[in-house]
């Protein structure tokens, strides 16, 4: 557009006003008088274009993650980056620069007109804004280069100095060296430059002054507008679930629309500033912008304004997404998982999850050598947690199970170190080994030292080999306990089975004792416990030297006439022992912190047990399924593909009296639920819950009385604060259509 043609379009009216900044307070004072003195309304059309172009691309987004993706937390994520999802994530982040830059610059213009008296409605400023888009595109990737200097800078910094304070000091000084380039923007729409004239516009218009302006900039259009993106949205964070998911698709819509008017009227405020330093440079003399030339090159309010349909539409637009989302998360169009994800806390032990009948859910965390604490939550979903006791010295073995009432029962064998008296002068060797048992609440959990023992061992060393084990759970209102008491002699060990009535427990009914093949490396978990048909005990015990199976099956409660059956024998191994040895060993030392090998027994309905556990030759998650109710014949099913980083899955049965299984699958690093269609688990589902990072941790599983699968995982050895993660499924088998 020529001068002539912009002189006989332009509004002519009486003098321009000036525009002056003397400072950034008086740049944010400007700017929020035009937000507050009808420039928010006259943008609204501008405003409610770039919603709903947002709008348009999360439609594209749910499009793109279709089926591949879960619903965590109420919100949509992918289960990994397809090559579908990376080329809609390049083509979005694209695509929303380009708009985000059109809208600012489209406010730019309403700005100016505002600042000179001479009014520019959306409509002509879009229409200038489509006609300067080549150029206003070819600017980005000037600009962005530019102001890639500012974190470069500071991470540079920072990583040869260590110093954090250098590098926000290096930041803001690269900040005053190149923020002065985002003025290319308003200039391409200002008085009609190309990128690269822009750019030079820039450099000359800002002479003597462009550490001022540039400061402006990374004060007024970049930080403010930062803190506002990121303050709106989290001030709905606080509201529950799907209410905060909802509230902040539209708080992001808010923020983006703010930071858009911020922005576009900080820039114009910004290049119209008249203030000018007195320099007289020979030969040479900068003036500021010439703001009656700038009026003349303002687009014609070619339209009168509506300012009440475009607010409508600018409502519309801001709410559409939040509706969307309420729409997927309501109608789950592909079927998607479903789950909550919370982070309980940082442990690296073998953890128990519990869920009391009546209360929110509490986790068990033994922390190797030091004994163990028990974490409740503060609702079902687990959003806050915190420590009810803590155990010192507990030697590695602690159990629990839920009681009746809302109550735990915590098992753990522990050193009698009173027999020291109070100040020794010389730990001994060797200590008495005392099993205690306490019952604890949401409020808290009674002394266990205090406790009286239910099985004393005499003088044992402290070695781990020596690990004793303890399973324990609930049948009714009484505590059924499977206890191995450390291995004294070379003639092996018991295994007892105690029953208590009461807690505290100091004379346990000794219901048998038996003598199966165990050895264990004092990390694992060799031996679990359930109650079947009646309230019949049914123990399964793992040979961690070995890899042998052995179950002990009660035929009533008072187990008279228990029965053992043996599977895996040595000499089934198809593998070397020693190598075996020598790979679980190297496994063990990357895992930082306890043998993957665990076993865990549950009766289903049909009173046939099941046992779940590591094969030791292959690494395989593998369920055993008894072919009668005393287990004299079983089939045995391979759960996932070998690995030695494969940890032992966990074991519970559903609402459907099927059984329900979480894994590790170490080809995509992830966390899966296995809803088992037949008692075989031949046939199953899976649906992903989590993403680990190295090494898999230990795993635990739960079904509350609203049938709602729960699964206790680890983040991960290469994940460095050691995150407990809780994980509530929605629905019964959690996985939604055919699961993943």
């Amino acid at each position: 557009m020529t001068e002539e043609a912009e002189e006989r379009t332009a509004i002519t009216a009486g003098p321009v006003p000036d525009v002056v900044a003397r400072g950034l307070p008086s740049v944010l004072a400007r700017t929020g008088r035009l937000l507050g003195g009808g420039l928010t309304t006259a943008a609204l059309p501008v405003l409610a274009c770039s919603a709903a172009f947002q709008f348009v691309l999360v439609v594209a987004g749910v499009l793109a993650v279709g089926d591949d993706g879960s619903i965590v937390n109420d919100e949509i994520r992918t289960y990994e980056w397809t090559p579908r999802i990376v080329a809609y994530a390049c083509a979005a982040v694209l695509a929303l620069l380009a708009a985000h830059v059109a809208a600012v610059a489209a406010v730019v213009l309403i700005a100016a007109g505002r600042l000179l008296d001479r009014p520019v409605t959306a409509r002509s400023a879009a229409r200038v804004v489509a006609w300067r888009a080549p150029a206003l595109a070819a600017s980005v990737p000037l600009t962005g280069g530019a102001l890639l200097a500012v974190p470069a800078a500071g991470a540079g910094v920072y990583l040869l100095t260590g110093e954090l304070w250098v590098g926000f000091f290096a930041c803001a000084v690269a900040g005053l060296m190149s923020c002065w380039t985002v003025l290319a923007v308003p200039l391409i729409v200002l008085e009609g430059a190309g990128p690269a004239q822009a750019m030079a516009r820039a450099w000359t218009l800002t002479r003597h002054r462009r550490a001022r302006w540039s400061w402006f900039v990374l004060a007024a259009v970049l930080l403010v507008p930062t803190a506002v993106a990121t303050g709106l949205p989290a001030l709905v964070r606080p509201l529950d679930g799907e209410a905060s998911a909802i509230a902040g698709r539209v708080a992001v819509v808010i923020a983006g629309a703010l930071v858009v008017l911020v922005q576009g009227s900080s820039l114009a405020v910004i290049t119209l500033d008249q203030w000018y330093p007195d320099v007289d440079v020979w030969r040479e003399r900068r003036r500021p912008l010439d703001l009656d030339a700038a009026a003349r090159r303002l687009p014609t309010a070619d339209r009168r304004a509506r300012p009440g349909r475009a607010a409508v539409l600018a409502a519309l637009a801001i709410v559409s997404p939040a509706l969307l989302h309420w729409a997927v998360l309501h109608t789950d169009p592909y079927g998607l998982t479903i789950v909550s994800d919370r982070v309980v806390g940082m442990r690296d032990g073998r953890n128990v999850l519990l869920l009391p009948d009546g209360a929110a859910p509490m986790v068990l965390t033994p922390e190797l050598a030091y004994g163990f604490s028990l974490l409740a939550c503060g609702d079902r979903t687990c959003r806050s947690s915190r420590e009810v006791t803590r155990v010192p010295r507990s030697e590695h073995r602690v159990e629990a199970a839920a009681l009746p009432g809302g109550a735990v029962v915590v098992a753990a064998w522990q050193y009698d170190i009173s027999s020291l008296g109070k100040a020794p002068d010389k730990v001994p060797e060797t200590l008495p080994l005392l099993l205690r048992l306490v019952r604890c609440t949401p409020d808290g959990c009674p002394p266990m030292s205090s406790a009286p023992s239910t099985v004393r061992v005499g003088r044992v060393g402290s070695s781990m080999i020596n690990g004793a084990a303890i399973a324990v759970t609930a049948a009714g209102s009484r505590i059924v306990a499977a206890a191995i008491p450390p291995q004294a002699d070379r003639d092996g060990r018991d295994l007892r089975l105690l029953r208590c009535t009461r807690l505290p427990c100091d004379r346990p009914e000794v219901l048998a004792t038996l003598h199966p093949p165990y050895i264990s490396s004092g990390h694992d978990e060799p031996v679990a416990i359930a109650t079947g048909r009646s309230g019949r005990p049914v123990i399964a015990m793992q040979d961690v030297l070995h890899g042998g199976l052995t179950v002990v099956s009660c035929d009533d409660a008072d187990c008279d006439r228990p029965r053992t059956a043996r599977f895996g024998r040595r000499d089934d191994s198809t593998v070397q022992e020693d190598d075996r040895f020598d790979a679980a060993g190297t496994m063990t030392r990357r895992l930082h912190f306890l043998d993957p090998d665990a076993v865990e027994v549950a009766v289903p309905p049909d009173d046939r047990p099941i046992v779940t556990y590591r094969n030791m030759v292959t690494g395989a998650a593998t369920l055993l399924r008894c072919r009668t109710p005393d287990c004299a014949s079983a089939d045995t099913t391979v759960l996932s593909p070998p690995g030695l980083a494969q940890h032992a899955p966990a074991l519970t049965v559903g609402p459907d009296g099927l059984p329900l299984i979480a894994v590790h699958n170490l080809t995509n690093t992830s966390v899966p639920l296995l809803a088992c269609g037949d008692p075989a688990c031949a046939h199953r589902d899976g649906a992903r819950v989590g993403t680990y990072r190295g090494v898999p941790g230990p795993l635990d599983l739960a079904v509350g009385r609203d049938g709602r699968p729960r699964v206790l995982w680890v983040a991960g050895s290469d994940d460095p604060r050691y995150e407990l993660h809780l994980t509530t499924c929605r629905r019964a088998r959690c996985a939604g259509g055919t699961g993943r």
